[in-house]
C-alpha cells in the first residue's frame, strides 16, 4: 500500500532552477528582438537613401546634356543647383536627407555622375552613372 504522507510535487529548489532557465531564454529573446529592430531601422534608412539617389539619377538622365552650363557642369552640386522645374522628390520632402552630385568628364565626352545621399543619422549611399554626349553617339 502506498504511503499517503509522502511528499508530492516539486521542491522549492527545483522550481527556482526551472525559473532561472526560463529567464535565460526570455532575456535572450528580448535581446534578439532589440537587434532585429535596430537592423530593421537601418535597412529602412538605407532604402530611403537609395530611393532618393535613384530619383536624382533618373532626373539627371532626362536633363539636357550640356557640359558648359547648368547642373551638369564639372564639379560638385547641391540642392541650389537643381534646375527649374525639377520633377523629382522636392527638397522639402527629404526629411533631413542631403543629396549632392558630382560631375566629371572623360576623354570621350561622357559625363561620369556620382550621386551621394546622406541621412540625418550620418549614413550615406553613393550611386554612379554615366551620361553620354548625344553628339558622340
Amino acid at each position: 500500500m502506498p504511503n499517503r504522507n509522502a511528499a508530492r510535487g516539486f521542491t522549492l529548489l527545483e522550481n527556482l532552477m526551472a525559473m532561472g532557465i526560463l529567464m535565460i531564454g526570455v532575456v535572450g529573446s528580448i535581446a534578439l528582438n532589440n537587434a532585429g529592430l535596430r537592423l530593421n531601422s537601418s535597412a529602412r534608412q538605407i532604402m530611403r537613401e537609395t530611393a532618393i539617389a535613384q530619383d536624382l539619377i533618373a532626373n539627371i538622365e532626362v536633363w539636357p546634356y550640356d557640359s558648359g552650363a547648368g547642373p551638369l557642369t564639372a564639379g560638385t552640386h547641391a540642392e541650389a543647383d537643381l534646375p527649374a522645374g525639377f520633377a523629382g522628390i522636392p527638397t522639402a520632402s527629404l526629411g533631413g536627407y542631403q543629396r549632392t552630385w558630382s560631375v566629371s568628364y572623360t576623354a570621350d565626352s561622357a559625363a561620369q555622375i556620382t550621386v551621394t545621399v546622406t541621412s540625418p543619422q550620418g549614413g550615406s549611399v553613393v550611386l554612379l552613372g554615366v551620361k553620354q554626349d548625344p553628339a558622340e553617339h
